[in-house]
């Protein structure tokens, strides 16, 4: 999509016609369970679920919503952003900025992990 979006912006900047893309991470919407056919208590259920696991999968600990990718789309559309064209705005709880080591205290490094298992076998 990224290429996509460059190229679009390319072609379309002589037409003062900006071109971005806004790339959602876990967003917490109803298709998880709609798609599946899963409905009432039991998609409650699902919703939960998915919820609490938001709080363990990114750096920004609760779930995305639909208003967050929506403030982001109007952001883009304002004049405020009106000097941006060929880019992608992540909305994602931080989830790709990278490895889970790289942003979890609690999650030990590869390295820092082997150096851990050299050390116990001495």
């Amino acid at each position: 999509m990224i290429h996509l979006t460059k190229i679009a912006a390319a072609e379309l900047a002589r037409y003062a016609i900006r071109v971005n893309a806004i790339c959602p991470g876990f967003i917490l919407t109803d298709i998880f369970t709609a798609g599946s056919g899963v409905r009432g208590a039991a998609a409650e259920v699902v919703q939960s679920e998915l919820a609490r696991s938001a709080l363990q999968a990114q750096p920004v600990r609760k779930p995305g919503s639909p208003r967050h990718v929506a403030d982001a789309s109007v952001f883009l559309a304002s004049d405020e952003a009106e000097f941006i064209t060929g880019t992608h705005l992540a909305v994602d709880g931080g989830i790709t900025i990278g490895p889970r080591h790289s942003w979890d205290p609690d999650t030990p490094s590869p390295i820092d992990a082997a150096r851990g298992e050299r050390a116990a076998r001495g």
